[in-house]
């Protein structure tokens, strides 16, 4: 829930040399193609083109993608739904034929070291360890064996494939993620999306918080079954609608107060019974037994040292927050 980590100047070279030379030679054969002779194909088609070529589209920056969507939504699609027919075919086209996404997706660029999607995943999980989207399910790449190979979490197009194909092999529009919020929640929703926090661009950790949705009764005496249904809510009302679209989005409410709602109860207790002196004697513990340098709070709360490191613990968003209602911010 903190911004995904730029590419290196390795990964974006590498993915420029594997996928540009491809997908400009693929539009120019449909611009020259006679099913697409309309102007308005025409005009679109080399939008694209300039897009991808004159303005590295494939390798450019999470903010470009989202002027280039606020301008493919302005200038042909109107926020239509559905989309245009004559845009339609264009992008069906694409889709298939010019931005080969299974075939990055499956490392069928075999001639370029091996990259696709299998080493894209490997690269960014040195990096990530849970979904971006809800801090919960592991993303992970790993070798399953010589025939099969790289087995990994699934890309999510932020800007959906079926609306925007042209964006399917952008570097910055893949964005590892579970299968629950990828192909169950968000799938191809799009108009959230042009106020939504970008996991590349927003820091959703700095924007919203998780909260009881009931302050008063929380305290109650009865702490043995506290009533701790989470939501998520922003700090101001500056973002109020950013974050309530991305919860919508990705349920995220619902999923956290239905699966998770018995590891909210437990973050919330410790948070209450271990305090700073506890924390001081288990230390000690582990000093005493030979073990130095153990970071007690990761152990005991699964937080991490900062919330720079959030992203590399499950559900940390959550237990930093509870810790951080009882005891207060460091």
């Amino acid at each position: 829930m903190k911004p995904l980590g730029r590419f290196n100047d390795g990964i974006i070279d590498l993915h420029r040399e594997c996928c540009k030379g491809k997908v400009l030679k693929q539009l120019g054969k449909m611009a020259g193609s006679a099913q697409f002779s309309c102007p308005r194909q025409q005009r679109f088609i080399k939008r694209i083109q300039c897009f991808i070529d004159d303005e590295d589209g494939l390798v450019a920056p999470p903010e470009m993608l989202q002027d280039f969507v606020g301008e493919i939504e302005a200038n042909y699609y109107h926020l239509s739904d559905p989309i245009l027919p004559m845009y339609r075919d264009v992008n069906e086209w694409m889709k298939v034929r010019v931005f080969d996404y299974d075939g990055f997706r499956d490392a069928s660029y075999k001639k370029h070291r091996g990259w696709g999607g299998g080493l894209l995943m490997e690269k960014m999980f040195e990096h990530l360890r849970y979904c971006p989207y809800c801090n919960a399910e592991t993303v992970y790449a790993l070798e399953k064996d010589e025939k099969t190979g790289r087995i990994k979490s699934a890309f999510d197009h932020f800007f959906p494939r079926s609306r925007y194909p042209f964006l399917s092999l952008s570097l910055y529009n893949l964005i590892p993620s579970c299968y629950r919020c990828n192909s169950q929640f968000k799938r191809d929703e799009y108009k959230k999306l042009l106020s939504t926090p970008h996991p590349y661009i927003d820091d959703l950790d700095g924007l919203a918080q998780f909260l009881p949705m009931d302050l008063s009764g929380i305290w109650a005496s009865n702490l043995c079954c506290p009533d701790l249904k989470i939501q998520l809510l922003s700090h101001d009302l500056a973002h109020r609608t950013q974050v309530r679209n991305y919860e919508q989005l990705f349920g995220i409410d619902r999923v956290y107060q239905t699966l998770f709602n018995a590891e909210a109860v437990d973050s919330f207790r410790k948070a209450i019974a271990f305090n700073d002196s506890y924390l001081d004697q288990v230390k000690s513990r582990f000093e005493e037994a030979g073990i130095f340098n153990v970071d007690v709070k990761k152990l005991i709360f699964n937080i991490p040292s900062s919330h720079e490191q959030i992203d590399k613990c499950r559900l940390s968003k959550l237990n930093f927050d509870l810790y951080e209602l009882v005891n207060g911010t460091d």
